[in-house]
């Protein structure tokens, strides 16, 4: 399943509304900060909050 999918049907989002999670959960991605943890870690958190203080 794709993540747009997953939260659309998780979170009963419109399809715009999953796109606005889709491209900065993809930039995270890339950067190599998420690695497929099943939770979110201290050390996650700290990553994705200093590359994206907003």
């Amino acid at each position: 399943m794709k993540f747009m999918d997953f939260l659309i049907q998780e979170y009963c989002l419109s399809e715009s509304s999953a796109k606005d999670y889709v491209g900065p959960f993809n930039r995270i991605v890339n950067r190599g900060i998420y690695k497929e943890e099943n939770e979110m870690t201290p050390i996650l958190k700290a990553a994705v909050e200093k590359e994206f203080p907003n």
